[in-house]
């Protein structure tokens, strides 16, 4: 996950999860690459419900 952040989504869409746990620094990580712009993926996550955050400290920024 940490060579390729976009697999967490990635597996989420596959295996149509609905709830997850992730440390922030991961979600981080997308937020940053969904903001430098498209990366050619189509990911559905409509099946995902929840994202259980925690392990370090969770800015609001990141979850925004």
């Amino acid at each position: 996950m940490l060579a390729a952040p976009l697999r967490f989504l990635e597996l989420i869409d596959a295996h149509r999860a609905t709830t997850t746990f992730t440390p922030d620094f991961l979600l981080g990580r997308l937020n940053k690459i969904i903001d430098d712009g498209p990366s050619g993926t189509s990911l559905d996550l409509s099946c995902l419900r929840h994202i259980v955050s925690g392990g370090e400290a969770n800015p609001v920024a990141t979850g925004s």
